[in-house]
């Protein structure tokens, strides 16, 4: 999966819904939008990859799962299994011993949505983390 399957899906989730609206629901720009369902950014040819916030406003305007918009932009395993004994509170109180004092009370007044969206960048940052620097193949 990549950014020609993400630019792919994201034409596919907007259907025929002006983009402008579409943007607004999600709170980006409709230019920046365009670029994204292009799969590149128009001044500079170059691929265009969201960032895991611009992901999650995207799922939530086309109301679509949001691991699974991480999944095909290349950002975590789609097939990641889960523990459902544990839940992200738990998982991110395994973490509270390393993350600075300071934002240990933050992370204690965060929702269930945005422990969610903390947990899966904690996964996918282990992850990345276990399988090291990637090498350039030639």
């Amino acid at each position: 999966m990549g950014i020609e399957d993400l630019s792919r899906l994201l034409k596919e989730l907007r259907g025929d819904r002006p983009l402008r609206e579409v943007a607004e629901r999600a709170g980006i720009s409709h230019t920046y939008l365009n670029q994204l369902e292009m799969g590149k950014d128009k001044r500079t040819g170059k691929p265009i990859k969201p960032t895991p916030d611009t992901l999650r406003r995207l799922s939530a305007a086309y109301n679509f799962s949001y691991e699974k918009l991480m999944a095909v932009a290349g950002y975590a395993d789609q097939t990641q299994e889960h523990d459902p004994g544990i839940t992200p509170r738990d998982q991110i109180k395994t973490f509270q011993s390393k993350i600075r004092p300071e934002n240990i009370d933050k992370i204690n007044e965060l929702g269930p949505d945005s422990l969610e969206i903390l947990e899966q960048q904690i996964q996918l940052l282990w992850r990345l983390e276990k399988e090291g620097p990637k090498r350039d193949k030639k």
